[in-house]
């Protein structure tokens, strides 16, 4: 009974919820979970694994029905064990993820829809720009996290990496390592949010205008400043005359030797 789609189907008309003990050879019959979506939208989620990978149906479906879209999302929430990680890869990497037109569509009803986008879209400058602007015009209704979704590509594409932190500060978490070894880069960025001192690379530990820069945008920097500069009695009193709590940057040499900085 449980896989014969005529009986569930018939039973539903005086329980809605009936679906719910269908088996699984009737959560992939198309059919059936066509029926049952349109009466029941929201047992999209009803859908069954193999339907999942069956991009012909998704497509049909989500268009028809556009709340549906999460389906498209069913691998991203899967834990990283082997089989289910390539689950993950092979759905962002399909199609249907990276079809532009598609995922516009679906946007257009729903602005954070942008969550299915796969691969490709996540590293296609033009689609994230406008991701990104759209994303910070709802800020007021929920908090802003395209960000999260940028591609590894577009984090070491400056020119995007500038865009998307002028608009949104918090992303420059972001940014890629290469990036952030790059002083005239990480100099804007830390003007942007001060908290991106912890980016730092190690390149730029020994660049005195830099630190100085850097630890009077925020006092916390001075950790990333290295055993030179923090034992270099000069720098660390110049410091001081700017914010007298930059006495935390002396090294331990220099305390020792200093009684002011004990």
């Amino acid at each position: 009974m449980r896989n014969d789609k005529n009986i569930m189907l018939e039973l539903m008309h005086t329980n809605k919820d009936v679906y719910k003990i269908a088996g699984t050879e009737l959560q992939n019959n198309e059919e059936f979970i066509r029926a049952l979506i349109k009466t029941t939208p929201e047992a999209y989620k009803f859908t069954g694994y193999n339907l999942l990978e069956n991009e012909s149906f998704l497509r049909s479906i989500i268009t028809e029905y556009p709340a549906t879209y999460p389906l498209l999302t069913y691998g991203d929430s899967l834990n990283s064990s082997s089989r289910k990680n390539e689950v993950f890869v092979r759905s962002m990497n399909s199609p249907l993820r990276n079809d532009e037109v598609f995922v516009r569509s679906i946007m257009s009803q729903y602005p954070k829809a942008y969550k299915v986008a796969g691969f490709m879209l996540r590293n296609n400058e033009p689609f994230m720009r406008s991701v990104i602007e759209a994303d910070m015009r709802s800020v007021i209704e929920a908090e802003p996290t395209a960000y999260l979704m940028v591609g590894d590509n577009l984090c070491n594409n400056e020119d995007f990496m500038r865009f998307m932190i002028s608009k949104n500060p918090e992303s420059y978490i972001c940014a890629s390592y290469e990036l952030c070894g790059n002083e005239n880069f990480m100099r804007f960025m830390i003007s942007m949010n001060p908290k991106a001192y912890n980016k730092v690379r190690y390149n730029l530990f020994d660049n005195e205008d830099f630190m100085r820069f850097m630890i009077s945008m925020n006092p916390k920097a001075y950790e990333k400043a290295s055993s030179n500069f923090r034992n270099d009695e000069a720098f660390v009193l110049s410091l001081m005359e700017s914010d007298p709590e930059n006495y935390k940057v002396a090294g331990k040499e220099l305390r020792n030797n200093h009684s002011c900085l004990r």
